[in-house]
């Protein structure tokens, strides 16, 4: 059973992957650089990562006003060479580019082929990347039996003790507790699809130092439409998905209602 981190900002093609690996493999998805270099860091063994070739620009470590920030950015290759130095044996840039899209894109043809270290296909099949490693699907590989979606996720900074005390509230609800230090933040959200998510902050400077409102805007890009995404707390926020603490179970109930 390989374990495999895909990398994509796009959810559609986070989908498609779970879809298509999700009862071959363990797997991790992540939609950001940052997420990706923070998961490559722990003390998880990768047999191979798949990511996409352009992510959109974070502003991690440089001023907000800088031109790149939000457009997409050619991550990929840096994610590969990360992945390779951490002695990752497969790594494939697995891109819908071709190489009439721009420098970066016609540069990544060198790369075809090149098996075990860095390959470059042409359209976003992650199984077609998953054989080109590992050859074909056996069926001996099929283990896994996909959770059902979560009715909530709840996400903190040492909020056990709360999430434990509010989901008294939510009687018969599926939920599942993170705290926001955790690396499996997105992988638990692309996979197990909440119906809602509850993200408790703190006061402005804590906030930024766990970057909840990062986490904040990075669920709402990847939500699908019929899920609903709420941060509560003491932070300075204006969304309309946000509620300010303390509130009641009942407060909760009628701003989930609310967001459409």
């Amino acid at each position: 059973m390989k374990t495999i981190l895909v990398v994509d900002d796009k959810r559609e093609n986070l989908d498609l992957a779970k879809k298509q690996l999700g009862t071959i493999c363990y797997l991790h998805l992540v939609s950001t650089f940052s997420a990706a270099r923070d998961i490559l860091n722990k003390e998880i063994k990768f047999d191979a990562v798949f990511t996409d070739v352009m992510l959109i620009g974070e502003s991690e470590g440089i001023a907000l006003t800088n031109p790149e920030i939000g457009k997409e950015v050619p991550y990929g290759p840096i994610i590969a060479l990360l992945a390779k130095n951490l002695n990752i044996e497969h790594v494939v840039l697995v891109t819908d580019l071709s190489h009439h899209s721009g420098p970066i894109a016609w540069a990544l043809d060198v790369l075809m082929d090149q098996k075990g270290f860095v390959s470059c296909i042409r359209t976003k099949d992650w199984l077609e990347a998953y054989k080109l490693c590992f050859g074909e699907v056996a069926k001996k590989d099929i283990y896994y039996s996909e959770e059902p979606p979560l009715d909530m996720l709840v996400i903190g900074v040492n909020h056990e003790i709360y999430y434990n005390q509010l989901m008294e509230s939510f009687p018969g609800l599926s939920s599942m507790y993170l705290d926001v230090k955790d690396v499996s933040i997105e992988n638990t959200f692309i996979t197990r699809n909440p119906k809602r998510t509850l993200i408790l902050g703190e006061l402005d400077d804590r906030a930024e130092k766990y970057n909840m409102t990062k986490i904040f805007n990075l669920l709402l890009e990847l939500k699908l439409p019929e899920q609903k995404v709420l941060a509560a707390g003491f932070f300075s926020c204006n969304h309309k998905c946000y509620l300010r603490m303390p509130f009641s179970p009942d407060n909760l109930k009628k701003k989930f209602e609310e967001i459409k």
